[in-house]
């Protein structure tokens, strides 16, 4: 095995490969929305510029890669170098690549320097495979992490699942599982855990420790997460049940739920409870019974009764831009007459509200909107980041989920 001697293809190759390796990486690439936007050769090797910042876990390099290694030669090893880690990458003796684990939170581009090759040819692929994600998700990803850690660290603490941060939280995680984030499941599982810690035999949830509390409300929320969090824990659903149960019990025969405090804009009036316990019973009916017409499908009038209260209190709201109504989530099937006017409603109510004074009514309005298919006027949250500084806890929270709903949907 020698050293490296610098050895590049002709120009009408180096062309080509350009222009093979470009499309590759648009529908190939393992970073998926991320694109390669450029090869380039310099004095040591190659520079490989990305077209927006990337988290890297690792690049692989094919063993033919003659843009690296030159015509007739068989790759070895090679250094990757970004702008605050250098990692080496040698040949394990069997696979068409040499992989290099090199790490980096952020990075626009990264050097290709190569070390050692040998005479020959090698066969195989010569697709370059990049390990990672656009730095963008996985700052969200890591936010995500960080409120889950917090939150679960000051129930045990408090002795008192906060309602004001677990219903973010669960719409936060919610929502980022359906754009495709990663969210930190064994987490969520320890905070569900706790709250289960504080349900009693009727299915409420009391707290012998807080100073004060609401038992509907405690109930509401608590049933609410553990309603969001059955989707990928189905351990969760004997609690559901029992929970759904007693919010039957304090139901009014209207429909609605009422609480002696609130949240702004969680809990404000019994429309907001309402929909939060039409939420419960909902996910309780499917998780159980899996919405069938049986007799013993004892959460479906319930469910139908918080939904017809729902839907009569809030079209005389929706046209005054009442914004605990306009923000509460859609379920369900939309008509399109209704679908049109709920998003003009909505949008029109944003340009009315100030960042950050009404941060979790805009949250919860562009969550909306999104829901119905429509689309957001641009605009960037990401300079607005309190994740050490616990009187911002909440409202980050809000703004990550306006960050995972931004970046995912088309902007107008």
């Amino acid at each position: 095995m020698k050293p490296h001697k610098k050895c590049f293809p002709c120009k009408f190759s180096l062309k080509f490969f350009f222009i093979v390796q470009f499309l590759f990486f648009i529908f190939n690439s393992p970073l998926k929305a991320q694109i390669i936007a450029s090869f380039s050769l310099t004095d040591d090797g190659v520079k490989v510029e990305f077209s927006y910042p990337v988290s890297l876990d690792g690049i692989r390099v094919p063993l033919n890669e003659s843009l690296l290694w030159g015509q007739g030669k068989i790759g070895r090893s090679f250094i990757a170098m970004s702008k605050h880690d250098s990692e080496i990458g040698v040949w394990d003796g069997y696979s068409p690549y040499i992989h290099s684990k090199l790490f980096e939170d952020s990075c626009s581009e990264i050097n290709i320097i190569p070390l050692l090759s040998d005479d020959g040819v090698a066969s195989g692929t010569n697709k370059w495979i990049f390990e990672g994600e656009p730095a963008e998700k996985r700052k969200i990803e890591k936010a995500i992490n960080f409120f889950a850690e917090n939150i679960l660290k000051r129930q045990n603490e408090n002795k008192c699942f906060s309602c004001h941060e677990i219903i973010p939280l669960g719409i936060l995680c919610t929502s980022a599982n359906d754009f495709g984030y990663k969210i930190p499941l064994p987490i969520l599982m320890e905070i569900c855990k706790s709250i289960v810690s504080f349900q009693t035999e009727d299915g409420s949830f009391s707290f012998n420790s807080s100073w004060k509390y609401d038992k509907t409300a405690a109930s509401l929320a608590g049933s609410a997460f553990l309603a969001w969090n059955c989707r990928w824990n189905e351990k969760l659903r004997g609690s559901l049940f029992k929970a759904a149960r007693y919010l039957v019990s304090q139901q009014n025969s209207d429909g609605h739920l009422e609480t002696e405090f609130s949240f702004p804009p969680l809990f404000w009036g019994s429309i907001f409870s309402t929909w939060l316990g039409w939420e419960v019973f909902s996910l309780a009916e499917r998780y159980y019974f899996g919405f069938t017409m049986t007799e013993l499908n004892e959460f479906q009038r319930p469910r139908i009764l918080a939904e017809k209260f729902v839907f009569e209190k809030i079209p005389p709201l929706f046209e005054k831009l009442d914004e605990t109504s306009l923000s509460i989530p859609e379920t369900g099937l939309v008509s399109e007459a209704s679908r049109v006017r709920i998003i003009s409603l909505c949008l029109s109510k944003l340009n009315d509200l100030s960042f950050p004074h009404d941060l979790p009514i805009i949250a919860l309005l562009s969550k909306k909107v999104i829901r119905l298919g429509g689309s957001l006027r641009k605009q960037d949250f990401s300079s607005f980041e309190f994740l050490e500084n616990p009187d911002f806890f909440v409202e980050n929270l809000w703004i990550t989920l306006l960050q995972v709903i931004q970046k995912t949907q088309p902007q107008r």
